[in-house]
């Protein structure tokens, strides 16, 4: 399957604890019906990721500030109800609504 990008920008995630995790250079396809994270970028941003029994512990600074729970073949990260917004700093500042 193949998609365009349709934006590029960064991604502010806000846990169901609160914190709020920066991610960098965020590819914006509005065709996908689920989102996805790259284990690999988060290592480029520093983000420790722990998998274990099922679960996914989001670490920073060796701080646990997010958990992911398997499900199938693919970890679901327990986010904050509220919409997210994609920066792109590209398009002079303007907001994208995930």
């Amino acid at each position: 399957m193949q998609a365009n990008v349709e934006a590029i920008g960064d991604l502010f995630l806000e846990l169901n604890n609160g914190f709020v995790l920066r991610l960098k250079e965020v590819f914006y396809i509005s065709s996908l019906r689920q989102n996805l994270i790259s284990v690999l970028k988060l290592d480029d941003d520093r983000t420790d990721s722990h998998f274990c029994d099922g679960k996914c512990k989001i670490l920073v600074n060796d701080e646990c500030v997010g958990l992911a729970f398997r499900q199938d073949k693919l970890y679901l990260l327990s986010l904050a109800d509220n919409v997210n917004d994609v920066f792109d700093e590209n398009m002079n500042g303007s907001r994208l609504q995930m």
